[in-house]
């Protein structure tokens, strides 16, 4: 969060989007809320539905996969994707 305050909050050109990998989806939630995250978090089980699977993590986490607005993967990896998402801030 402290790294996400930094460097890319504020840029209207990126957009998180946290997949939980929580089985309880009120505790993610309230976790989620707790941290203060500013971003919209998807549900394991809702990942389909989302039509996030194309872009399923190493089964790292935090594990980080920057995409463009038509889906291309610019990024993985945190380092990677902070860089590139840093590229492209206004």
């Amino acid at each position: 969060m402290a790294k996400y305050n930094k460097e890319l909050a504020g840029n209207e050109i990126v957009e998180f989007i946290q997949v939980s990998l929580d089985r309880d989806e009120d505790a993610a939630l309230e976790w989620a809320i707790k941290e203060n995250f500013p971003w919209l978090q998807v549900m394991k089980e809702k990942v389909s539905k989302a039509d996030l699977s194309q872009y399923h993590t190493s089964g790292s986490v935090p594990f980080y996969c920057l995409i463009d607005k038509e889906g291309k993967v610019l990024a993985k990896g945190s380092q990677a994707s902070f860089a590139k998402a840093r590229d492209v801030a206004p």
